[in-house]
């Protein structure tokens, strides 16, 4: 490190950037097998997607997540001239690695990509604080869409939508005039018993939904009160769409819409998505966006007040002729002093936040290769 304290900015900055892309290279690789969980393809898996929230489809999630991050590039360009956190990056980044280190030896795909959003939260907040990420919101919520439903949370959920499906379905058939009754989970008429089963309860047309409306938000930057009220609004579409689909089925049992199961899921889905981007119009025009001030202009004036700060303090009480030789005196007195020990220590703790990160990527990718599993008795 004595040697590396002897740096020019220029060589400073270089060094740190290498050692934060070999740490965002190495600790990619670290996660390698995130790529893999639930790869089981079969022609149907995209189509059961849409019906069992224990088929998550991880790799459409992370594509979403990267397409969110490529989308948000010039911002997280902008955002990465500011001050990191390494106060609040530890925490984080102390429970990552650790459940990086559990979720490999129990063979616990799910534990591993908990410790990858905690992992790159700390480092988002280490490098360059809370603007980059809060940037990065979007995507991590996205990403928390890659986890498969706990059963505890989907037998309730499923309990209480079949319920609500068959009452709401049957109110509504009442309204149009068709006679029918409610038992439980039954709707029964005249000629046909119709059962509202755990796939036509619309959980998972409600949370497909949700996702769509929380990656359109983060792509289609909007008033906050406007993204709040369509991320609110997405569920409750899917669920009318689901409830006119159980209706459909109910009064015509032996169509071919009533035994195409899939093609109901579609439909109720891109219904659901059109109903949303027709509300997302009227919201905007209820909640038209602020204007945006240009970022060049912003850019010029920043730059305006960090010159007009620094120039009275050099210029104030000197006389013109003598200026010159004042600021020659105070710059040769100052600078060797007390400009350069700082600029020395932020560089070297920048290089060995930034060492001690690529270290640390090269310890988990090494447990991700070498580390033996659990055998469960």
């Amino acid at each position: 490190m004595g040697a590396l304290g002897g740096m020019d900015a220029s060589e400073d900055l270089r060094a740190q950037r290498f050692l934060r892309i070999t740490a965002v290279a190495v600790g990619s690789l670290a996660y390698w097998r995130l790529l893999f969980w639930g790869s089981s393809w079969s022609p149907r898996l995209f189509t059961t997607w849409f019906f069992f929230p224990t088929d998550p489809l991880p790799q459409l999630i992370f594509l979403l997540a990267a397409a969110l991050v490529y989308r948000r590039r010039e911002f997280l360009r902008s955002a990465m001239r500011s001050r990191g956190s390494p106060a609040l990056a530890a925490l984080p980044l102390l429970a990552g690695s650790s459940l990086f280190a559990w979720g490999h030896y129990v063979d616990a795909l799910d534990l591993v990509l908990v410790s990858f959003l905690l992992v790159s939260i700390s480092v988002a907040l280490l490098w360059f604080g809370v603007r980059f990420a809060r940037a990065l919101a979007i995507p991590w919520i996205v990403l928390a869409f890659a986890f498969s439903a706990p059963a505890v949370v989907t037998n309730q959920a499923f309990y209480v939508l079949r319920l609500s499906t068959a009452a709401h379905a049957t109110a509504l058939l009442q309204f149009v005039g068709i006679p029918v009754l409610q038992e439980g989970n039954l709707i029964i008429g005249a000629n046909v018993i119709a059962q509202v089963v755990d796939t036509c309860s619309g959980f998972r047309s409600m949370q497909i939904l949700t996702l769509v409306a929380i990656f359109f938000v983060g792509w289609f930057p909007a008033r906050r009160l406007r993204q709040v009220l369509l991320v609110i609004l997405a569920p409750a579409f899917a669920y009318l769409f689901n409830l006119v689909r159980v209706c459909v089925t109910t009064v015509a049992p032996a169509s071919e819409f009533s035994t195409a199961h899939a093609v109901q899921g579609l439909m109720v889905f891109f219904g659901a998505i059109i109903c949303m981007i027709l509300t997302d119009r009227v919201l905007g025009r209820l909640l038209p966006a602020r204007p945006q001030v240009d970022r060049a202009a912003r850019l010029s004036e920043v730059e305006q007040e960090l010159q007009s700060e620094v120039e009275p303090e050099s210029s104030a009480g000197a006389e013109p002729g003598l200026q010159p030789e004042v600021e020659a005196e105070s710059s040769a007195d100052v600078e060797p002093e007390s400009a350069t020990p700082p600029q020395g220590s932020a560089g070297s703790k920048g290089r060995l936040g930034a060492a001690s990160l690529a270290v640390l990527a090269v310890a988990m990718l090494g447990v991700s290769i070498w580390m033996p599993r659990w055998n469960a008795p």
